[in-house]
């Protein structure tokens, strides 16, 4: 019986660690601290604008992770294609004692797109076109061009992007 003692004692402890490990990174480790380097990597390895004018802060409920507000994306020197409100990321907490982020949920929350063809034929989302865009992608385009609603999108079993009160603006 004292093995079940000590296998309790050990379990407990080991939580308590753990519980000690949160602690210590969100009263020390400031997320915004983080937001010119996320920008920086952005830039240097997409050649994508991030905004960033919101704060940053973790997210205990309903899954560890970090909430983004008021966010912006652009390719380098248009202007901006995608917005959020607000962006809650979930990790996954057993890769984090590996040393790795995986992000098992996503929820955008005010999400707007812009999503705009010029007189050549060029659209905002893509980067480079070989040719213009064709008049099947223009109506699909169309037809999801005053959507406001939403949308729950499984991505396995185990991960989920929910998004909320989406807008998308297409212009031709």
């Amino acid at each position: 019986m004292i093995w079940v003692k000590r296998t309790g004692i050990l379990l407990l402890t080991i939580m308590a660690l753990f519980i000690a490990l949160i602690a210590y990174v969100t009263i020390f480790v400031n997320p915004n601290d983080f937001k010119e380097t996320l920008q920086n990597t952005a830039k240097q390895q997409t050649d994508i604008e991030l905004r960033l004018d919101g704060n940053i802060s973790w997210s205990f409920s309903p899954w560890l992770g970090i909430e983004l507000e008021n966010i912006g994306i652009a390719f380098s020197g248009e202007p901006e294609i995608i917005e959020f409100g607000k962006a809650e990321f979930g990790v996954a907490i057993l890769p984090l004692l590996s040393k790795t982020i995986k992000v098992d949920r996503v929820k955008l929350i005010d999400l707007k797109t812009t999503l705009l063809i010029d007189e050549k034929g060029q659209a905002n989302w893509e980067r480079s076109t070989l040719e213009p865009i064709t008049q099947s992608s223009s109506k699909l385009a169309t037809q999801v061009s005053s959507t406001n609603t939403d949308i729950s999108a499984p991505i396995s079993e185990k991960h989920k992007a929910l998004f909320y009160c989406l807008r998308f603006i297409y212009r031709n």
